[in-house]
């Protein structure tokens, strides 16, 4: 078994590690502003475990998508989206960039090319997830630890879709 590939070049992975880190940042940023998780100040301290959080999520989700993707060597991949050409109505484009987005993060390829659950992708959501609740606030209380791992869930889902959406939607001609 193998894990899958890497980005062929290492300005790829930087890339890649790169947009995770600002991400993070920003996420802790936005929850400070918000002042969620309520249990942690707003002070730098608690910015600091925001940031912790933030951070331990992104390492635990790319450890957990690296360890399934050589249990489970499935492949997601783009496929083309030619309805969200322009030259279709606005609607129409967008209906099939979401289609498309969903479609590209939720189904990988087996080695025979066979249409499989994104199980590397969706593991490593929900396990870092699991995961980055040992160290919430929230793991105190069952229903909120619960509240919280299908939102965090929820967030990133919604999110990978967002940028396949995006991605759909530029590459057309």
């Amino acid at each position: 078994m193998s894990a899958p590939p890497l980005p062929a070049d290492s300005a790829g992975l930087a890339g890649r590690y790169a947009i995770i880190a600002a991400g993070s940042v920003a996420a802790a940023t936005w929850n400070q502003a918000v002042g969620l998780p309520d249990a942690w100040p707003r002070t730098w301290r608690g910015y600091g475990a925001r940031l912790g959080d933030q951070a331990g999520f992104a390492v635990a989700e790319e450890a957990l998508r690296a360890g399934i993707g050589v249990l489970v060597p499935w492949h997601g991949g783009r496929s083309p989206c030619p309805q969200a050409r322009r030259g279709h109505p606005l609607g129409r484009r967008v209906a099939a960039a979401t289609r498309c987005a969903v479609h590209d993060r939720l189904v990988a390829q087996n080695a025979a090319g066979e249409a499989r659950p994104n199980v590397p992708f969706l593991g490593a959501v929900a396990g870092a997830s699991a995961i980055s609740l040992a160290w919430r606030p929230e793991r105190a209380d069952a229903r909120k630890g619960q509240l919280f791992v299908a939102s965090r869930i929820g967030i990133v889902l919604a999110g990978a879709v967002a940028k396949g959406m995006w991605e759909a939607w530029r590459e057309q001609p």
